[in-house]
């Protein structure tokens, strides 16, 4: 691995400075795949390769000889990086804070690169067969390797590695000073690639949709028969729009980090932070700096602070002036009725019959509580004001384009008057588990109630750290539970017809509280609708879409970590859980499910999980659609506002649609896409109807 017959270290990377400079301008401006074959030629290679850093398809097709060569460049910038790691180290006596020491991080990746090569030599003596072979000198089992995932990830590495080189270069020897961090940074992403993310792609399911090419039968069939469809923003003005959005978010980065290091959120803190972003607006190369040292390395208790600063109470004023009129907005805390669920229950499908009678015929088919049981304990109270909400009810915020009927003071029972719109949306926010609440997701919430005339409810479930699992999904349950037997009875609202919705980590725990209803045997949502879900939350599974928060300006990996760590106990399993990962969810229960519509954004490191709910949708027959925006960031429904992405009211526009679809029951419903007979379950892929992790 270390011998090579090149010219000398500095020699190989001033050529590597001189025709590859644009590797160090974030290589990942998307770390999407590109369709290679076997008879590419090298002048198409060689274009594919420039349009790698574009957003591309969902095919990652790669072969051994693409392994081999991206696992000897690798290599050679290795050698590169290691003649400057003297230097590296001496840099420790004058910059203490941005040293880093290489020599770890590089010799777990020869010690990554060496595994590489035993199973390709594995894989070469068995002749490519897919089974785990034993080593018979080793006498230990050798899993073979997923060729694709594995390429996918070096060809990271190789880019990172050649970023690491430019930036040496360019400070060593030519004293250029940013490049001090570039280095830190660089080497910073190595480690998280060492950590998870190489050893799970080695891992993956080479049967994957990813690692098939876009003219693979069942790609076509996705996208004939109305599963998948794909819009795209390519404009010179989204371009502009996108580009500012992410240099604004670059430099409140930089300046809130600054102000939140040592100090909580108040008016304080924000002030400085708006006069620490006035000043980056003109300092732009600092801010960069600033902002790229605290995303290689962020302190989990600031990243929190920072994400939960946009929707801080004391900015109520400012959000309210953003957001569409709506007649009705109110805030109430509800009871949690049922027993609490942990670790030790949460698994268990508790009969709830034995909380609810039916009603009589003559009315809809919905489940109410027993008044002698929930007498004394169900009443809900309108707060005008927000209040830290006890462990014993949860917050939720009511949206109605007509008047109330809850319009009380504080205390006073309320007057039912009966509304006139009998369709409701539950919905749950996201926020990484960790951030934000129902006010600021009211930019597209008010537009759903006013455009759909339909009444929303708004789950203010509590956040992590202070909570972890299963207390926020208890929440989003519990509130689930009151809604659907009280609501009506208290409230005045009927429920004919029931949607779900939730984005991100809100789209993580929409599926999981449906799955929960459907083990339950409660009432199941009519529809779910859900945004760039977080669908697997183990570390221990690779996508190639993850490979996007290595520099995403919204979902970076280092806070993607955070966000898990917080939320997620030790003692729980994300690969198996299905209320943490619902992408785990067996077949029988998916095929329970009620019509499903989902959201996802080409430049999301969340979107393939999506693409692998929808195909196991379309195998199972079931009334599911997916549209990516192949250009949107994470969080898109959050940006179709006055200074956010003008192009991003399509999703909004879109989801109306579906919502007015989902919700008219008695209305006619999309015709279900019918597989044809070369895609029959049982017979082509047996493999994607059981429960796998992969």
């Amino acid at each position: 691995f270390f011998f090579f017959k090149q010219k000398t270290a500095y020699e190989i990377a001033q050529r590597l400075v001189g025709s590859e400079m644009c590797i160090r301008d974030r290589y990942q401006r998307r770390v999407h795949g590109i369709l290679m074959k076997k008879d590419d030629s090298k002048e198409i290679r060689k274009r594919n390769e420039e349009n790698y850093y574009k957003t591309g398809e969902v095919h990652f097709v790669r072969h051994l000889g693409d392994l081999h060569e991206v696992c000897t460049n690798c290599l050679q910038s290795i050698k590169i990086i290691m003649e400057f790691e003297p230097k590296i180290k001496a840099v420790k006596k004058q910059h203490k804070e941005y040293f880093i020491d290489v020599k770890p991080t590089l010799t777990d990746l020869l010690r990554h690169i060496k595994t590489i090569y035993e199973r390709l030599n594995l894989m070469k003596k068995s002749k490519g067969v897919g089974e785990n072979k034993k080593d018979s000198s080793a006498g230990k089992s050798l899993k073979t390797l997923c060729v694709p995932a594995t390429c996918i990830v070096m060809e990271a590495y190789a880019k990172i590695l050649k970023a690491t080189v430019i930036d040496c270069v360019q400070f060593f020897t030519n004293g250029v000073e940013s490049h001090r961090i570039g280095v830190f940074a660089q080497m910073k992403r190595l480690e998280m690639l060492n950590s998870k993310i190489l050893v799970s792609a080695m891992a993956a399911n080479d049967d994957d949709i990813f690692y098939h090419p876009k003219e693979w039968d069942r790609w076509v069939w996705l996208f004939e028969a109305g599963y998948v469809s794909v819009e795209k923003a390519e404009s010179k003005k989204f371009k502009r729009e996108y580009a500012k959005l992410e240099d604004t978010i670059l430099k409140f980065t930089a300046a809130a980090s600054q102000a939140l290091e040592k100090k909580d959120i108040s008016l304080i803190s924000i002030g400085k932070t708006i006069l620490n972003f006035g000043q980056y607006v003109v300092l732009d190369e600092k801010a960069k700096l600033v902002a790229e040292k605290f995303l290689a390395e962020p302190n989990p208790e600031t990243v929190i602070k920072i994400m939960n600063m946009v929707d801080a109470e004391e900015l109520k004023g400012l959000i309210t002036l953003t957001l569409p009129k709506i007649k009705a907005n109110k805030k109430i805390y509800v009871p949690k009725l049922l027993p609490k669920l942990t670790l030790a229950n949460v698994q268990i499908a508790e009969d709830l019959s034995k909380y609810l009678v039916k009603k009589p015929p003559t009315s809809s088919a919905l489940h109410e509580s027993k008044e002698e049981k929930w007498e004394s304990s169900s009443a809900a109270y309108t707060e005008l004001k927000m209040k830290p909400v006890p462990d014993s009810h949860v917050k939720i915020r009511i949206l109605s384009p007509d008047v109330l009927p809850i319009d009380r003071k504080p205390g006073q029972k309320p007057t039912v008057k009966g509304m006139k719109n009998d369709r409701i949306l539950i919905d749950i926010h996201g926020g990484g588990f960790i951030a934000t609440s129902t006010r600021i997701h009211q930019t597209y919430l008010r537009r759903w109630a006013e455009e759909c005339n339909l009444v929303i409810f708004a789950i203010d479930y509590r956040l992590a750290p202070e909570v972890k699992y299963p207390a926020l999904f208890d929440d989003v349950w519990q509130a689930y539970f009151w809604i659907i037997t009280q609501a009506e009875k208290q409230l005045g609202v009927s429920l004919r017809s029931v949607l779900i919705a939730g984005d991100s980590a809100g789209g993580n725990l929409t599926m999981a509280l449906t799955l929960r209803a459907i083990r339950s045997n409660f009432r199941v949502p009519d529809g779910v609708l859900m945004g760039y879900p977080a669908l697997n939350l183990s570390l221990d599974s690779f996508t190639p879409s993850l490979l996007a928060a290595m520099d995403d300006s919204i979902l970076r990996y280092s806070f993607l970590n955070i966000c898990l760590n917080s939320y997620i106990p030790k003692e729980a399993d994300a690969a198996k859980d299905a209320y943490l990962s619902p992408s785990a969810a067996l077949d029988e229960d998916l095929l329970k499910f009620p019509p499903t519509r989902i959201m996802c954004a080409g430049r999301d490191p969340l979107r393939d999980e999506s693409y692998k709910l929808i195909n196991r949708f379309a195998l199972l027959k079931k009334d599911a659609k997916l549209i990516e925006y192949r250009n949107f960031p994470h969080a898109f429904w959050n940006l179709d506002v006055k200074f956010g992405l003008k192009a991003t009211e399509i999703a909004t526009i879109q989801a109306i649609l579906w919502i007015g679809k989902l919700l008219a029951s008695h209305e006619d419903e999309d015709v279900v896409p019918i597989a044809p007979k070369e895609f029959e379950i049982k017979t082509q892929f047996p493999f994607l109807l059981t429960n796998t992790t992969h």
